[in-house]
């Protein structure tokens, strides 16, 4: 899998070109010392000339959907040996590092899908559409078709819903987050809003409230930090 392989047909996504495939019971996808097929979209056992499954395609859905998120591929070095050198390392930055609108949801998806070693990715594509839908759902943006042909025929006006319903969504979770004390997630969540719009009231309100909660427990470890250093010193001059 790989963007030159993927074509937008009537509205739908088409995969293309399967020349490389590799059969059950065939050679493996080198020949004479060199590698067939794009370095930057392959799976690590895929890269090894190992044997390999329907989780190497998920490898390569994984650095399409990284790509797609981020505008670079996860793997990427000066030559092809040095990429798949990375790709064999598992070493990548995190999408949301790249783009914050990301969110750590959509993240995770893409994480388990570049698991360097197989048997720690999502194991069918099946479970990886459960995950997605699971993303899409709060953003009550109907079927995933009828949303893709809905996006193909006014991208800018459906990107711009996207991101209203993204916003709503998140800035929903932050403020659940901070009632339930979550505060690790809160900020997330109102960093995910503030990437779509970075003087959003709410948002910026929440993440005051946030860092004055969090004042308090650390002034406390800083004061005790203090007293410690003061018993220890104290206890340095009377010996």
């Amino acid at each position: 899998l790989k963007p030159d392989n993927v074509m937008i047909s009537g509205g739908r996504v088409v995969l293309t070109d399967f020349g490389l495939a590799r059969p059950a019971q065939g050679e493996t996808l080198t020949q004479t010392g060199a590698v067939l097929g794009s370095p930057a979209y392959m799976s690590p056992e895929q890269a090894r000339g190992a044997g390999v499954d329907e989780r190497s395609d998920l490898f390569s859905l994984g650095t399409l959907l990284y790509e797609l998120c981020t505008g670079r591929v996860p793997f990427s070095a000066r030559d092809p040996l040095a990429t798949l050198l990375l790709i064999a390392e598992g070493r990548y930055p995190p999408p949301e590092q790249l783009n914050p609108q990301v969110g750590r949801e959509l993240a995770k998806v893409i994480v388990g899908l570049l698991a360097t070693d197989p048997k720690q990715r999502f194991q069918r594509a099946e479970e990886v559409v459960t995950a997605l839908e699971a993303l899409l759902e709060p953003l009550a943006l109907g079927a995933p078709r009828d949303a893709l042909a809905r996006y193909f025929e006014t991208p800018g006006e459906f990107n711009r819903e996207v991101v209203a319903e993204v916003i709503k969504s998140s800035l929903g979770r932050a403020e659940d987050a901070v009632t339930q004390r979550r505060f690790a997630e809160a900020l997330a969540c109102c960093d995910r809003v503030l990437a779509f719009e970075p003087r959003h009231e709410r948002a910026l309100a929440l993440m005051g409230e946030l860092t004055a909660q969090g004042r308090g427990p650390w002034r406390w470890v800083f004061v005790a930090g203090a007293v410690l250093l003061l018993l220890l010193g104290g206890l340095g001059i009377w010996r």
